[in-house]
């Protein structure tokens, strides 16, 4: 049966404008991102970023579907830098809530095919949410030894946001 292992964790104990990941073990078949996020935005839904191995370059494409009870919307962009895959709370959100996200990366050590994104995730905003799934790709074959998650804008990660990287290993 396959087992999740802990590899690295972050709860945020100041403000910060990146947490990353590195130096990440080719050992696992697969990668996932788990989090609770807010950020100093003062819109409900605020996006946050991830970019591989520390590469800015326009790599990436991605894919979301959106709804919020009400209303459902999809989109799809490429030649992006950066993989835009989490929702998080933001200010205008009552204190304490923080968004959840997992984030599942594919064949992250693979060295013969581009590396996927996928993702799920939500935000309370103020009184009814926002659910999002999307799925991302970076255009390298490369080994993924680095992941940094940015919030959008100016904005930074609030006091108490948590960040944990696992590693799937098959039985």
């Amino acid at each position: 049966m396959p087992a999740f292992e802990a590899i690295a964790s972050n709860t945020l104990t100041g403000t910060s404008s990146t947490v990353s990941f590195a130096s990440i073990p080719s050992t696992y078949e697969h990668l996932q991102l788990r989090m609770f996020a807010r950020v100093s935005g003062a819109t409900y839904g605020r996006f946050a970023f991830i970019r591989l191995n520390n590469d800015s370059a326009a790599n990436y494409a991605q894919h979301q579907l959106n709804g919020n009870g009400a209303t459902a919307s999809g989109n799809a962009s490429i030649s992006l830098t950066f993989i835009e895959v989490i929702r998080c709370t933001g200010a205008s959100t009552a204190a304490g809530i923080y968004a959840p996200a997992i984030v599942d990366i594919l064949d992250y050590a693979s060295a013969n095919k581009y590396k996927t994104v996928r993702s799920l995730t939500g935000n309370d905003q103020n009184g009814h949410g926002s659910a999002l799934f999307a799925s991302g790709l970076w255009l390298s074959t490369a080994a993924i030894n680095q992941i940094d998650i940015t919030p959008q804008s100016s904005d930074t990660f609030a006091v108490g946001s948590v960040f944990a990287l696992y590693g799937l290993r098959s039985a």
